[in-house]
């Protein structure tokens, strides 16, 4: 098999992404790359290489097949568990969509979006989805919880719903405060 790091890789003049030897056909933006477009070997010593950019499809091939063991897993523990099941699939269900995000923003810069990459984006985000659900229950109860109580004891309809109200906002309030404060910090600050 031959080593793509050894070969001279074309740059789309269309978008700059980087494609493989003797592609006549850039695989993002499907511009016509024509014999004068620039050629562009890898560096060995410590600088970036590139990596063999797949082309489309098979890389959409591999958020089908997350998502397709995703929602094997989902259905298998909705099976046994219905809320649990519920539950897992609205926490990966964002996870997948920013897996997805995350891979066109790589091939949108050239950058190969890989098997284990898309894995591993997917698994960060499912924790921090997580994290996010689990403080905005967890707020949510402490909120609802005694104005609930309150409102059972006086038998007020009107309580409850302020009870619900409250503790609405307050799961929407922790999640954002905990999406702040976890979310990776990818702006950098211009002198």
């Amino acid at each position: 098999m031959k080593d793509l790091n050894d070969a001279d890789w074309v740059r789309c003049p269309g978008c700059g992404a980087y494609n493989q030897p003797g592609t006549p056909v850039c695989y993002l933006c499907r511009y016509e790359i024509g014999p004068g477009a620039e050629r562009v070997r890898p560096s060995r010593g410590g600088g970036e290489t590139l990596a063999p950019v797949g082309s489309r499809s098979s890389s959409e091939l591999t958020l089908v097949m997350l998502a397709i063991i995703v929602g094997v897993v989902c259905l298998g523990v909705g099976r046994e568990t219905p809320v649990y099941g519920i539950v897992l699939a609205v926490v990966a269900a964002p996870a997948l969509v920013w897996t997805e995000v995350v891979a066109r923003r790589e091939r949108a810069r050239g950058l190969a979006a890989t098997a284990p990459g898309r894995v591993t984006t997917f698994l960060v985000t499912l924790a921090v989805v997580a994290s996010v659900f689990i403080s905005a229950v967890i707020a949510f109860v402490i909120t609802c919880f005694p104005i609930g109580l309150a409102a059972f004891a006086q038998e007020s309809q009107a309580l409850l719903v302020v009870a619900l109200i409250a503790g609405g906002f307050a799961a929407v309030a922790a999640a954002w405060l905990t999406y702040r404060k976890i979310r990776p910090r990818t702006t950098k600050k211009v002198a």
